[in-house]
């Protein structure tokens, strides 16, 4: 009563159209299911991939961050050091050009010259004979220059 002639093939089985269908759906989900699983394999492979590389930029940042601490520390100790030394150099330069300007001085009042910065007792002064004796420097000159190596601005300073 349900069943009309189209439903029974040419054998007589009334199931044999539903199998038909059954076994050609089934075969698509299979398909599919195994496009789904391969897809997830290459999520999960592109997912490892992707969390190595930011394990591996996150060491170079730190070693990055490390360098330029280092590198930090570095050019303050440097710059420390120069100042450290220009502050010498002046201090040398000031005690240098005080010491000219009194030996100038002296040599041009005629009295005995300073003892500054020179040879040590157990040396004896260039130039000094045996009795100790100054050298003569009357009529004689400095020069003090503004850059180095006798350039820039230049000051004589007569005796």
């Amino acid at each position: 009563a349900w069943t009309t002639a189209a439903a029974i093939d040419a054998d007589g089985d009334p199931f044999a159209d539903l199998v038909k269908n059954l076994a050609s759906s089934t075969g698509k989900m299979r398909e599919d299911r195994e496009a789904k699983r391969e897809a997830v394999k290459a999520a999960e492979k592109s997912l490892r991939e992707a969390k190595q590389l930011v394990t591996d930029f996150e060491r170079r940042l730190e070693q990055a961050r490390g360098y330029v601490q280092r590198n930090e520390t570095a050019v303050k100790d440097a710059k420390a050091a120069s100042q450290t030394a220009q502050q010498a150099m002046m201090s040398s330069l000031t005690k240098l050009t005080a010491d000219i300007t009194s030996t100038a001085e002296a040599a041009m009042a005629g009295k005995p010259l300073p003892k500054t910065g020179g040879p040590t007792d157990e040396q004896e002064a260039p130039g000094a004979g045996a009795g100790g004796e100054q050298p003569n420097v009357e009529g004689r000159s400095i020069w003090l220059f503004d850059g180095r190596s006798y350039s820039g601005k230049s000051l004589e300073l007569r005796c």
